[in-house]
């Protein structure tokens, strides 16, 4: 996100198994947010899920979890970001808030972790960490650029003042070429007192002359209003020629989109909340049964349950009964901590090895609906681009249609004028060639 918002609405957080959060969701108000708590509530565990959503990468799992996953949901849009342990290591994948979360990294995270906070602390110079995200290549080519600029400035100004250099020869031509027109007027008013001394006792071809004159003003008008209306008709022809090219142009990219009906939109919208369900429902079973392993593994390794020794019966006494044989065998039983009944050992480890084949079925399970998840949420933001792309371009042919009907009105208007205006301009010609 490149430019700074106001935000109206709450962001919606998500969590699970980050830091020490086992799952979470919270909802943040606009505004100044204070998170205040005793220790180890798990403040910055939730604090480092912000920063993961945001897109940075200083985020830990949980110590028992293999997977992660953050979820931020603001203004209508869900920013997701998954974890998932790789050796030593976190990889992470998904769309975070930030597309650079370098600069929120170094001034706005400033868990203990920061680097600012940490140069601040241990009294260093805070100047190689303020100039980390700074592009120092780019300033320096853009101070290139200005000082070219400048340089061409400067050889304009200097075009400037050897022109202007040139302005005193320039004024004097101008006074001569003055004094010539005012020569000129001189004479041309001569020649008007001529004219009207010769002209004076002539009367009647006075009148003409001014009838003649008037004709000739009104038969110019009427030629200089055609021709403007020519012109107004050309320029509608032209730009109703370039809507119809703009209008096959939209027409092609129409027929290349697919009619998708909004119904298959609704259908994927299900499909994702289907399987969004069932992820969460595979997630609560994953981690019930790693619980279930777990508690298990530790009653076996603590030893925390009643073993029967030797079938549950002492050895003295033995008359070589039935019971007498199964307590000289080697057998091992164990009062189940569940049911209370006595079970072998190797059975209990048997049905833990089951819970695990279990668990990881499930795990499996749930990576092949996440890939699902994705590939239907991809499907619905691509028919979702498609389908408005269709509506803009529909729209823009609409509005063609009309603009087209609009200027074939203007032109048919248009024409009739031109039609009016040439009757005019062959009458008054008429009028001028009879005078």
């Amino acid at each position: 996100m490149a430019t700074s918002e106001r935000l109206t609405d709450s962001a919606h957080f998500s969590v699970e198994n980050v830091g020490g959060i086992d799952h979470t969701e919270v909802d943040i108000p606009p505004g100044v947010t204070v998170l205040t708590g005793k220790n180890a509530t798990n403040r910055t565990s939730f604090l480092r899920s912000i920063m993961a959503a945001m897109g940075s990468d200083r985020v830990s799992l949980k110590g028992d979890a293999d997977e992660g996953r953050v979820e931020l949901t603001l203004d209508g849009t869900s920013y997701e970001r998954t974890l998932t342990r790789a050796g030593d290591g976190v990889t992470f994948e998904g769309d975070a808030y930030l597309d650079d979360p370098e600069v929120a990294d170094l001034f706005a995270f400033l868990l203990e972790t920061n680097d600012a906070r940490q140069a601040a602390a241990r009294g260093e110079q805070l100047r190689d960490v303020i100039m980390r995200p700074v592009d120092v290549d780019a300033i320096r080519s853009e101070i290139r650029r200005l000082e070219e600029q400048k340089g061409d400035i400067n050889d304009e100004l200097a075009r400037i003042e050897s022109e202007k250099r040139e302005l005193p020869e320039l004024e004097q031509r101008r006074t001569q070429l003055r004094e010539k027109i005012e020569d000129k007027r001189e004479e041309l008013a001569d020649l008007e007192d001529d004219i009207d001394d010769s002209s004076r006792d002539v009367e009647e071809g006075r009148k003409e002359q001014a009838e003649l004159e008037e004709k000739l003003q009104e038969l110019r008008s009427t030629r200089s209003e055609l021709e403007s209306i020519r012109r107004k008709i050309e320029r509608q022809q032209e730009s109703i020629a370039s809507l119809k090219r703009e209008r096959g142009d939209l027409e092609t990219d129409l027929e290349e989109l697919p009619e998708t009906p909004m119904g298959d939109h609704r259908d994927l919208e299900t499909d994702i909340e289907r399987l969004r369900s069932e992820r969460q429902d595979l997630n609560t079973e994953i981690n019930e049964l790693r619980s279930l392993i777990q508690y298990n593994e530790e009653r076996l390794e603590a030893e925390d349950y009643e073993l029967l020794e030797d079938g549950g019966a002492t050895a003295e006494g033995g008359d070589g009964s039935v019971t007498d044989q199964l307590v000289a065998s080697d057998s091992e039983t164990v009062v189940c901590w569940t049911c209370g009944s006595s079970v072998e050992r190797e059975q209990i480890d048997s049905t833990i090895e089951r819970l695990k084949s279990l668990r990881t079925e499930k795990v499996e399970e749930l990576n092949d609906i996440k890939t699902t998840l994705e590939e239907k949420k991809q499907d619905q933001r691509e028919a979702t681009k498609k389908q408005r792309k269709r509506s803009e371009i529909e729209q823009k042919i609409d509005d063609i249609e009309s603009e087209l009907d609009r200027r074939d009105e203007q032109i048919d208007a248009l024409k009739a004028n031109r039609e009016s205006l040439t009757a005019d301009v062959e009458d008054l010609e008429s009028e001028v060639e009879s005078l």
